[in-house]
């Protein structure tokens, strides 16, 4: 059985168009989801705040894995 990345270790990946007018897109690996919007860095922020989302409203994650994967330090 193989290891499953955290979504919150999947690299995010920002892909612009030559055409200004269309918007930047953020895919995460492994995520069928787009994440739209003008600037690269707010699709890109856009997706990281999505998957912290996804994490934290997962019920079958223990509170200290989500802390974990998160960052967040635990009371």
């Amino acid at each position: 059985m193989s290891a499953i990345t955290p979504i919150t270790q999947r690299a995010i990946h920002t892909y612009t168009c030559t055409d200004l007018t269309k918007p930047a897109l953020a895919i995460i690996d492994g995520c069928p989801w787009l994440f739209y919007d003008p600037s690269p860095l707010r699709a890109k922020k856009k997706a990281d705040e999505w998957r912290r989302d996804m994490v934290r409203q997962d019920k079958l994650i223990p509170a200290k894995t989500k802390a974990e994967w998160l960052g967040e330090a635990q009371a």
